[in-house]
Parts: C-alpha cells; sequence; structure tokens
C-alpha cells in the first residue's frame, strides 16, 4: 500500500492540453474547468473513484488530494486518471462577459482574476430605473468603505433606514427587515481579492441570504463591490426552503476547499519555501477562486429554484 502521494500519476489519462487552463473568451455563459476521475485501491484493495473540476491537471490534483483528506483516506494506491467532460458547463444565459481582472479601489491597482474569470450579467432586477438609479448612486458611495454600510429604500426609492457596522457584518433591524423594501451595503475585503457576492449562511446565524429568503417581501437585495453590484431579486416560482438548502451546502463544501487550500500554503510559508509576497498572492488567487466559484453556483441555479441573479458592472 503507498502513502498517497499524487507523484504516483504517471499516465493513464488523456493527456493533452493538461498543462495549462485554456479559457474560452466566447462564451462568458460558461465555466471552464474539466472533469477529471482519479482511480484508486483502497486499504482493503478494493478499486474506487473520485471526481473533481479543475482548471488544469495540478489544480485537479490539488481538489482530489482534499476530497481524500476530508474522507480520512491517508494511504491509497494510485492507478491514475481521466479527463473527461472537456466541454463546457452551462451558467447562465443572461452573462454579457468576463473579465480577467478588476480595479482594485487603488490607483493603477488590478485584482489578476486571469485563472478565475469573472462573469458580469444585464440588469434583470425587476426594479424601476429609479429604483435602480438609487441602487447605484448608494453603491458608488459605499463600495470603498472599510466598514460594511447598509441601507433600505423603499419601493419609491426612498431612504428609510441606514446604519454602519463593523468592518466583517452590519445587521438589520427587525421592523426594517419586514417591511417592503429594497435592502444595500458593502462588502468590505482587503488590497488584493474581491468583494464577493451574497454569503449564504455565516457561522453565527446570519447572512446575507437569511433574511432575503425568511421575509417574503423582501423583493431584492444587492451588494455593492469593488468589482461591481451583485444583485438578487425573486421571481413567480421562488423556493426559498430548495435554495438555501442547495446553496449552504455548496457555500459549507466550498470554504472547506479553500481553507484546506490555504492550511497547505499556510505550511509551505511556514516551511520557508516562498517569500510573502509570493505567499500573498497565492492566498488571494485561492480566495479569489472560491468568491467567483461561489458567484458562478448563484448564477447556474436561477431557473431551478425560481430567482434571478447578477453583477453589473458599477461606475
Amino acid at each position: 500500500m503507498f502513502n498517497m502521494n499524487l507523484q504516483l500519476f504517471s499516465g493513464g489519462g488523456a493527456r493533452s492540453g493538461l498543462g495549462g487552463g485554456g479559457r474560452s473568451r466566447g462564451d462568458a455563459a460558461n465555466s471552464n474547468a474539466a472533469t477529471y476521475t482519479f482511480f484508486y485501491l483502497d486499504e482493503n484493495g478494493n478499486r474506487q473513484s473520485i471526481r473533481v473540476r479543475g482548471d488544469t491537471l495540478d489544480e485537479a490534483k490539488e481538489m482530489f488530494m482534499i476530497e481524500l483528506r476530508q474522507k480520512g483516506i491517508k494511504k491509497i494506491k494510485a492507478l491514475g486518471y481521466k479527463k473527461t467532460d472537456s466541454k463546457q458547463q452551462k451558467i447562465a444565459s443572461n452573462v454579457s462577459r468576463v473579465s480577467d481582472s478588476v480595479s482594485d479601489n487603488k490607483a493603477g491597482a488590478k485584482i489578476d482574476l486571469s485563472d478565475s474569470p469573472l462573469s458580469y450579467t444585464k440588469e434583470n432586477t425587476g426594479l424601476s430605473k429609479s429604483q435602480i438609479k438609487t441602487v447605484k448612486q448608494i453603491a458608488e458611495k459605499i463600495k470603498g468603505k472599510t466598514k460594511e454600510d447598509l441601507t433600505a429604500f423603499d419601493k419609491n426609492g426612498k431612504i428609510i433606514y441606514n446604519k454602519e457596522g463593523t468592518g466583517l457584518e452590519v445587521s438589520t433591524p427587525a421592523h426594517i427587515a419586514r417591511q417592503e423594501s429594497y435592502d444595500i451595503h458593502n462588502h468590505t475585503r482587503g488590497e488584493g481579492v474581491l468583494g464577493g457576492t451574497f454569503s449564504v449562511v455565516d457561522s453565527d446565524g446570519g447572512g446575507d441570504m437569511v433574511g432575503f429568503t425568511k421575509y417574503s417581501n423582501k423583493q431584492a437585495a444587492f451588494v455593492s463591490t469593488k468589482e461591481g453590484v451583485y444583485y438578487i431579486s425573486k421571481g413567480e416560482n421562488f423556493k426559498p426552503t430548495e435554495f438555501m438548502s442547495h446553496m449552504r451546502s455548496f457555500e459549507t463544501n466550498a470554504k472547506s476547499r479553500m481553507k484546506e487550500s490555504t492550511a497547505a500554503l499556510r505550511a509551505q510559508y511556514g516551511k520557508g519555501n516562498m517569500n510573502y509576497s509570493t505567499y500573498k498572492a497565492r492566498y488571494n488567487k485561492i480566495k479569489n477562486r472560491y468568491l467567483v466559484e461561489m458567484h458562478n453556483e448563484y448564477l447556474r441555479n436561477q431557473g431551478r429554484y425560481g430567482y434571478n441573479y447578477g453583477l453589473i458592472k458599477s461606475k
């Protein structure tokens, strides 16, 4: 029985194109990761397989190792891998374009998204022109703040509540949450990292989607970030329970993969295998990959759970 060592993978798969993460720029509505199936023998000699997705073979190997660790598997006999489904997976029909970089709110600074491009969409919020105008005005005002700032406005675009929170969160009082209103707040993250889309459920039981799904009179919500304005609005057939179940599970698993990757990176940095600037750049890539992954999952499931979602470019 071999120790888990992915250097054992010496063949057994379609090798062409595995060295690069060639991303299509022609169809912004698609995800470009391929599917890799890894084959191995477990401790009892039984043949097993695990399927993961990755933009490159190295990324797929990393995801495979994470899956093994999560299953508590420490020793395997690696048999090989097969690259399948290199065709792009449909995300959404309302995507208008992708971007390889976005402004980091600093003169000349850019966030590199070359390995996880960000999809922008058309506006499909269900709001009137005056309401959207209010959203964009508030979004521009709060996107660069270092603390989260929440504003609620009514159907006429009139602001009915505003509160500044901490650098990590801001809350809505119950009497505002129960009103027919629209909420917009900002996401504050550090240099080199996207602001990111809506959280689902935070560790304390809160989260951007908790109130949105709990109150039927909340028809739309917005998040202002350095990369643009994320939106979500309920359709006629919105399925809040199924939506939250799916997205919470996905978020939990995606966070777990991210934490595994950052922990491995910290271990390498602690051993002196890289300088701080390299460590920080790689950390940011892992974090941004997670944030884009969450964005793509919201995009994929609009029709399934009856909502409209997207990211529109701010000024």
